[in-house]
């Protein structure tokens, strides 16, 4: 009879303990990745917004997600457009939902002008564009990028090997990116420079500052200023 009763104690044991193991595992769950419930609302919320927003062009929704930081819903969206466009929709609980479609799609339309401009002096340089959308802005689905749009910060990465790359050569080549697009009239902000010696390291360089346009500097200057900064990968292993 001691022995049943001491059986039944502990299966109830072990059920209360299973149950509560399952539900702190549920906790955490819904913790990090949310409501499943709100996530699915979520995908419709996100066409209805951007049917409303930009209304001549149609939208995927490639996932959602849940920010646990914030606790807010959003999603990871494709534009059918001639560059299939990849962007984010936040749904704000206390504010109105955002997008950075415009900011992505002048990306990549300024990078097709750019990339072959930097091949002319860096021939296996690889090119991504940022644009930051200044407070104030107005632009819709049909807009597309122009050299004379003032209202946006625009950083420009160029990354490429050479294995025969020093600090000086690195320095010539990166200013003589600026100096063209310059003279070409692309009124960039920030260029990142990053050169891959392929062996043991990296050449990197941030030249400009967001709120600036049509950076100028020399080689000399660049050099003088220490802002070049080299990533020695033996040294980094250690």
């Amino acid at each position: 009879m001691k022995n049943t009763k001491s059986r039944e104690i502990l299966k109830a044991i072990l059920i209360v303990v299973l149950i509560i193991a399952l539900a702190f595992g549920l906790l955490i769950y819904l913790l990090f990745n949310g409501n499943p419930v709100e996530r699915y609302k979520t995908r419709g919320k996100t066409i209805n917004y951007l049917s409303q927003k930009y209304p001549n062009t149609k939208f995927e929704v490639k996932k959602t997600f849940f920010n646990f930081k914030d606790g807010n819903y959003g999603a990871k969206v494709k534009a059918e457009n001639k560059m299939q466009t990849e962007f984010y929709v936040n749904l704000y609980k206390k504010q109105n939902a955002k997008d950075d479609y415009i900011e992505k799609k002048f990306s990549q339309e300024l990078n097709l002008k750019i990339e072959p401009k930097v091949r002319k002096i860096i021939a296996n340089a690889s090119t991504s564009i940022q644009i930051f959308l200044k407070e104030g802005s107005k632009y819709n689905e049909n807009s597309e990028y122009s050299k004379d749009m003032k209202d946006l910060d625009i950083l420009l990465t160029v990354k490429w090997e050479d294995e025969k790359i020093n600090k000086e050569s690195f320095a010539k080549e990166c200013v003589e990116v600026v100096s063209l697009l310059n003279a070409e009239g692309f009124n960039l902000n920030d260029y990142f420079f990053s050169c891959n010696d392929v062996k043991n390291g990296d050449f990197v360089v941030d030249i400009g500052k967001k709120g600036l346009s049509n950076v100028k500097v020399s080689p000399e200057e660049l050099l003088k200023r220490s802002d070049i900064r080299y990533f020695n990968k033996a040294s980094e292993k250690k």
